[in-house]
């Protein structure tokens, strides 16, 4: 409501619209540190840190997977927001009861709907990052599992079972996977590289089925994007790109990870 009131009375509608991405950012970067079992506190000095020696290892690696989250979330609230707003009809009018029904829907489909899933991903993936940095180590044997009953989609149930040394783990097979997915990675204990032949099948992962999209083709737990430059938010005009990455630098200076 404050970004169409700002455009209605030709205010400052630029610093309406970095309040509506601050404040998904916010919320998303909220669940990407309880994914990653840290607190504010805790994250502000990860991030703040000038002297790489009073860090452990794991502190590291966890710190590059929380910058890494940072900068997907500030880009993805950043585009998000920017395809609510363009769903707004150009000739909207506040007096109107169905324009204003109309700016509720759009909101709760963004905000509530999508952002409920959204959400959710952002946690799993951050929690998958934390025990790959915490919990396993290279030599953990990680295994794709699904919830083996009827709402398991048929090209996951045949990935059921590929095993891998943790750093040999196809990317696209970490979770998240695919939108609503249940799969998860179990760690196989006993078993590591030292003591558990690498078997040859291990050099060609398996294929990535045809019905799976590019959405989750990165994975945080390898430092890359939580939702990838595929996800439709991230189809902005060619006009509009250089506007959009001004937000997304101000946002990221903000959280220190710029």
């Amino acid at each position: 409501m404050a970004f169409v009131k700002a455009v209605d009375l030709s205010a400052d509608e630029d610093e309406a619209f970095y309040e509506l991405v601050s404040l998904r950012a916010e919320i998303g970067i909220q669940y990407l540190l309880k994914g990653l079992n840290l607190d504010e506190e805790r994250a502000t000095e990860l991030l703040s840190a000038e002297n790489d020696n009073n860090l452990t290892q794991q502190d590291r690696d966890i710190r590059d997977r929380l910058i890494a989250g940072i900068d997907n979330i500030v880009e993805f609230s950043v585009c998000e927001e920017y395809q609510a707003i363009s769903d707004i009809p150009e000739d909207f009018d506040m007096d109107d009861p169905e324009d204003m029904d109309r700016l509720e829907e759009i909101s709760d489909t963004y905000h509530l709907r999508y952002a409920a899933v959204e959400n959710a991903d952002i946690q799993y993936a951050a929690e998958i990052a934390y025990k790959w940095v915490v919990l396993w180590s290279a030599a953990t044997w990680v295994t794709y599992m699904t919830m083996n009953d009827d709402r398991v989609r048929p090209w996951h149930r045949q990935l059921e079972g590929y095993s891998a040394p943790r750093d040999m783990f196809p990317e696209w097979m970490i979770p998240p996977i695919e939108w609503g997915c249940r799969c998860y990675l179990e760690d196989q204990a006993g078993n590591s590289v030292q003591n558990k032949a690498i078997p040859d099948v291990l050099a060609k992962a398996p294929e990535k089925p045809k019905q799976i999209d590019g959405v989750f083709s990165e994975s945080l737990a390898k430092c890359g994007r939580i939702f990838s430059k595929s996800h439709p938010y991230f189809k902005v005009k060619p006009e509009h790109k250089e506007k959009l990455a001004g937000y997304v630098e101000r946002l990221k200076q903000y959280y220190h990870a710029s």
